[in-house]
């Protein structure tokens, strides 16, 4: 044995965070290699709380940030119309997670809220350019006491009848709209006032007004129909429908005819390993845009 040979020097420590590092250390460390392997991780571990606490703190205040407004609904008592109850309130529906899907299949099926939602005083629907509200107002409402007032991102409605205000329908949209392209109907039979309008900015809503419960647009239909499309787009799908029906068939597409019509021409150009034979169109393969050529062996 060597003469330098050291013994462990034994440790006792009452930092229980320090005795582990010097359990999980060889014996043959020496002690201020222990004490600043315990300081640096000391360091790192103190570093790792400081972020996580500002991290949660972060977290505190994005869940106590103030609510947007959401859209009120006033509906005051009459004393000729008894079927409207006399109690302001909020438009709000909230919706737990377990009832989003069945919920969903409800909004695809009925035309008055597809792609949208139906809630406590209005339902709407929407396309990817635009989008239609119905707001339900009392009964045995005459239309020339209804007064509706719309604004690039704010809707206003109001019922009257004896010149008092009955009901009051206030609510900031989530997106702009064309105001000047805007069209509202009132429904007597159904109480309600139809709101058709186009989006200024091609997209899919999550709701329809500021506040409201948001929907999951990735479980929503997206699909347009093909007479919304850009010139440019319906030509492609019309092409793409076109040799899908081709390749059924067993026929060449609108490329592969292009290019067998290039490679016709071209058959006894000079240069052509072909030139002074018929043309075969069996000796190139083509397969999408591409081609290979069989060549006979000499």
């Amino acid at each position: 044995m060597s003469g330098d040979f050291k013994r462990p020097i034994p440790i006792v420590c009452e930092d229980p965070l320090l005795s582990h590092l010097i359990l999980i250390l060889t014996g043959g460390f020496h002690l201020h290699l222990t004490r600043y392997a315990y300081e640096k991780y000391k360091t790192i571990f103190e570093g790792y709380q400081r972020h996580r606490q500002i991290d949660t703190n972060q977290s505190v205040k994005s869940v106590i940030k103030e609510e947007p407004k959401q859209p009120n609904v006033t509906v005051l008592p009459s004393n000729e119309d008894k079927n409207v109850s006399g109690c302001p309130s909020s438009v709000k529906n909230l919706t737990s997670k377990s009832e989003e899907n069945d919920e969903l299949k409800v909004y695809q099926a009925d035309p008055d809220c597809y792609n949208g939602a139906i809630r406590d005083n209005y339902t709407w629907s929407q396309t990817i350019k635009d989008i239609d509200i119905k707001i339900k107002i009392p009964e045995n409402v005459d239309a020339r006491n209804v007064s509706v007032n719309i604004e690039r991102k704010h809707i206003h409605v109001s019922v009257q009848k004896d010149k008092k205000e009955i009901f009051c329908f206030d609510g900031d949209l989530c997106w702009e709209i064309h105001k000047n392209d805007a069209i509202w109907t009132f429904h007597s039979k159904e109480n309600q006032i139809q709101l058709c309008l186009d989006k200024i900015q091609e997209r899919w809503w999550e709701a329809a007004f500021d506040g409201e419960d948001k929907l999951n647009t990735r479980k929503i239909d997206c699909s347009r129909p093909m007479h919304e499309l850009d010139d440019e787009a319906q030509a492609k799908i019309q092409q793409l429908m076109y040799d899908e029906q081709r390749k059924r068939q067993g026929l060449p597409t609108i490329e592969q005819e292009k290019m067998q019509n290039i490679l016709a021409h071209a058959w006894n150009k000079e240069g052509s390993p072909f030139k002074g034979t018929p043309y075969d169109p069996s000796q190139v393969k083509l397969e999408g845009t591409s081609m290979h050529i069989q060549t006979q062996p000499m």
